[in-house]
């Protein structure tokens, strides 16, 4: 098993526990927001929301996320490294391969994916919204969002909600576990 790996645990240990004093310590690098972290309890850096809503043979997906995970910032970008960071990691967000249903139901998407980056105050939001039809909507077991959580290793804690007519559930995806059941 996984055990003789005495190595790989302990990387992977210390990655989570670096990951968590970076969260804590760099209070320091938000230049402009003193007070900020008093309003910020509901936008956690790590975690964002995904959002799957089913009916019929439509799937609505909508990823919400604090812009921290996505770019590494929170603000306006202004410089052109910024911009460009901005563009190509949206690029990356936009991607059609970063969500993948079971191959039964054969699901496409229906629509360009869309992306706002809204800055309000001392935070930012990422709201990225794919569009699918499924073929065989019977079919609809699982979503996998592997692809999106390695390509956006700031996305530590994804809190799945799915609503469906036949009712809503809710799941917590990472890294370690990449499967959304959807039914």
């Amino acid at each position: 098993g996984h055990d003789d790996h005495g190595d790989e645990d302990h990387d992977d240990e210390g990655h989570d526990d670096h990951g968590d004093e970076d969260h804590e310590d760099h209070g320091d690098e938000d230049h402009d927001d003193e007070g900020a972290s008093g309003g910020l309890d509901a936008h956690v850096h790590g975690t964002a929301e995904l959002l799957v809503a089913w009916s019929g043979s439509d799937v609505v997906v909508d990823l919400i996320s604090p812009a921290e995970n996505i770019f590494g910032f929170e603000y306006e970008p202004s410089t052109d490294e910024d911009i460009a960071l901005v563009e190509e990691r949206t690029a990356a967000l936009t991607s059609p391969e970063l969500l993948v249903f079971n191959d039964q139901a054969g699901c496409a998407l229906t629509a360009d994916i869309e992306s706002d980056f809204v800055v309000e105050g001392s935070h930012a939001e990422v709201t990225t919204s794919w569009l699918f039809s499924c073929a065989e909507p019977g079919e609809l077991t699982e979503l996998d969002v592997g692809a999106l959580l390695a390509e956006f290793p700031g996305i530590e804690d994804l809190d799945a909600q799915v609503a469906t007519d036949a009712g809503q559930s809710a799941a917590e995806l990472s890294a370690s576990s990449t499967i959304l059941e959807l039914s």
